[in-house]
């Protein structure tokens, strides 16, 4: 199985984890991780630049089994940045990939909630905070 995690923030000098201890585990239960800041289309930019090292092209998506995106949808740096575009993640789903899209705080939620709902909208996803501290998460604002 071929999984891909795509960290929270891309940085001119790599990325940047929120779930670093989970990225370890999969290291150590998947030969194959790749870990990236972003997916972007073919053309983008971004795989001539300095960070072309830590960008995956679009292209490389057929031979990938689980997308893995830490800290949301959009990247940590105010939420405005999509590291896997909506019409890449919905292709990408819709051929039989798999996406998770975990470790998001309350905060990173509230931030990215219009990116979250477009990509709940096009999954037919629920959002799910599950329990913390004895108080049960309810449905993500919009």
């Amino acid at each position: 199985m071929k999984v891909v995690d795509v960290a929270s923030v891309l940085l001119y000098d790599g990325v940047e984890h929120v779930g670093r201890s989970l990225a370890r585990h999969l290291s150590t239960e998947h030969d194959d991780l790749q870990v990236c800041g972003a997916i972007v289309q073919p053309d983008s930019a971004l795989l001539e630049g300095r960070v072309r090292d830590w960008v995956l092209s679009a292209d490389e998506l057929d031979e990938i089994d689980v997308v893995y995106m830490e800290g949301g949808w959009t990247d940590g740096s105010g939420g405005a940045t999509e590291r896997f575009p909506l019409e890449l993640a919905g292709s990408f789903v819709f051929r039989g990939g798999q996406l998770i899209v975990a470790d998001v705080d309350r905060n990173a939620a509230q931030t990215q909630r219009r990116s979250l709902a477009a990509a709940m909208r096009l999954f037919g996803a629920l959002v799910s905070y599950g329990e913390v501290r004895g108080y049960e998460g309810g449905p993500l604002p919009v």
